[in-house]
């Protein structure tokens, strides 16, 4: 079955194939922000992909310059590309036979909005640690254990 997420990719062959010279807009759809999580996610998902990301936070880069430190081939470090560019964490743009990309940073986004209910568990956590080495550091200095181990040697 021909899922959502597949459909602007088969829509983009479509116009190819049939001459088209432009991107059909799926704006005209609103997008279902599930779907939107679930290529996001998807692409995070793999570590290629998050190196990518995190080669395009200082500067935008060609493909063949993303593709450098990778030991893949060229088309492969392209697909990895276009799973970002279907997430809207890449943007592509075309200079003759030149494509650069550049970060896309807006859908994160939609992660950090996901995820601002579960912070809680984590901030909790942290916060017990913290009041855990602040009882541990009120009861007195931390143990030295080369001290207590002579301590056990003498009679």
């Amino acid at each position: 079955m021909l899922g959502y997420t597949e459909q602007p990719e088969v829509a983009r062959r479509n116009s190819r194939s049939s001459g088209g010279s432009e991107d059909p807009q799926v704006s005209e759809v609103p997008e279902d922000p599930e779907e939107q999580l679930d290529r996001i996610f998807h692409a995070l998902a793999d570590r290629t992909r998050r190196q990518l990301l995190a080669q395009l936070l200082t500067t935008p880069g060609s493909v063949t310059e993303l593709a450098a430190p990778f030991e893949m081939s060229l088309p492969a470090v392209s697909k990895h590309i276009k799973v970002l560019e279907r997430a809207g964490l890449v943007v592509r743009t075309v200079d003759g036979r030149l494509h650069r990309c550049s970060l896309g940073a807006g859908p994160l986004q939609a992660v950090a909005t996901w995820l601002d209910p579960y912070r809680v568990f984590w901030t909790d956590t942290l916060d017990a640690l913290a009041r855990f080495a602040e009882q541990d550091a009120e009861q007195g200095a931390p143990h030295d254990a080369e001290q207590d181990a002579e301590q056990d040697q003498d009679p």
